[in-house]
């Protein structure tokens, strides 16, 4: 049975600074939008090397403690909007050690969206100046790693637990979007993989196919490992888990075209820089519509409860009317509520914490539940 490591009764602190790098970006707005609303964040600035994007964001969101960081690119301007703040919240690409760096110089907690290639060397820093760090905060990693330890509350240890989304965009929204995709499809990511009796196991895209009904106007959607970090950490906070895996999927269009990428070499580590200019110069900044639904998340996690193995089904999914920037909204709307509770969380915890040990989830869901629009639902189905 899993020991979290917070405290339910610790009170978030009032007046919160939060500091947020790429906050005009993709995801990004969607993270600022969401801290602009909680009343605990008495201070909330702005950083983008857009800066015409940051202003505009600014002012279509105008309240009081809301400012833009000038001269995003200089790291002084940086340091001193990080002064004092409770937390630096990065949401670029995969986070950036410089945006590490200088929250450890701030003596700020620091957060970012997913981190692809974490060694585990930035956790004594974060030990050695008393704060906190959690790599991964949004829809998955964050809201998925934070739903199983609220099933692990259910059933007393966890035995699977299978993350499945669907979304359907553009393959170059934005340069950060872009570089993810070509991440998550390209046949030689090290990260992909799954967790299966005590090990993890490499896989290739396009591999660990699985049919999941999203429900609604998505239906039936064949998913596929993406190398997402959750099948390492959970692992680690939940040692009765057998099988851990993260499987997505975008429009088969989409998939079609990566895979012929993939199939010509193009997305080989000499080659995928290449691949990604020409991208971005042919569709970089366009977005596609005419899908009547575009993002929908499933986690289903299994345990024993009262003598049986029962399957818990969480499913997520925000408005149509988000169209095409559902998964950048779903994915900014919950980070935006971990990260306030992160900057306000009492805790004498230090170092690189993972989510689902931090965070509690019933807190989560009912901050989550304010804002209106995300809806997250459950059903439990004994299976013997």
């Amino acid at each position: 049975m899993l020991t979290t490591l917070h405290n339910d009764t610790d009170q978030q602190e009032e007046h919160m600074k939060i500091l947020v790098i790429g906050g005009a970006g993709q995801v990004g707005q969607w993270v600022s939008r969401g801290l602009a609303v909680a009343k605990d964040v008495e201070q909330l600035l702005i950083a983008d090397l857009n800066e015409q994007r940051a202003c505009d964001l600014v002012a279509a969101i105008s309240r009081p403690g809301l400012s833009q960081v000038p001269n995003a690119a200089d790291p002084a301007a940086l340091a001193q909007a990080a002064r004092g703040a409770d937390l630096v919240m990065d949401c670029t690409s995969f986070g950036s050690q410089a945006v590490f760096d200088l929250a450890m110089q701030a003596n700020a907690r620091y957060a970012n969206l997913i981190s692809a290639h974490d060694d585990g060397s930035n956790d004594h820093r974060a030990r050695q100046n008393g704060v906190i760090a959690v790599a991964g905060l949004g829809l998955s990693p964050g809201l998925a790693n934070i739903l199983a330890q609220h099933a692990s509350r259910a059933f007393g240890e966890l035995h699977e637990y299978h993350i499945y989304w669907v979304s359907f965009r553009s393959p170059a929204p934005t340069r950060g979007g872009l570089d993810t995709i070509t991440w998550e499809l390209a046949n030689h990511c090290p990260e992909r993989g799954y967790f299966l009796n005590g090990r993890w196991r490499p896989a290739g895209f396009m591999e660990g196919s699985r049919l999941v009904d999203f429900g609604g106007a998505i239906g039936e959607q064949r998913v596929y490992f993406v190398p997402h970090p959750e099948v390492t950490d959970l692992p680690r906070s939940f040692p009765s888990l057998r099988y851990c895996s993260v499987r997505g999927t975008w429009q088969r269009e989409l998939m079609e075209e990566f895979r012929i990428l993939n199939s010509y070499g193009l997305l080989e580590a000499d080659t995928i820089e290449q691949t990604k200019a020409q991208i971005w110069a042919q569709q970089g900044g366009r977005h596609q519509f005419g899908w009547p639904e575009h993002s929908a998340a499933v986690f289903e996690a299994s345990g024993p409860l009262n003598g049986n193995t029962v399957v818990r089904r969480y499913t997520i999914r925000g408005p149509q009317s988000w169209g095409e920037e559902a998964m950048s909204r779903m994915t900014g709307l919950c980070a935006a509520v971990q990260a306030q509770m992160l900057a306000g969380l009492t805790s004498p915890l230090s170092g690189v914490v993972p989510s689902e040990l931090l965070f509690d989830p019933n807190h989560m869901l009912e901050l989550i539940k304010t804002y209106g629009e995300l809806q997250i639902d459950w059903t439990d189905t004994v299976v013997d």
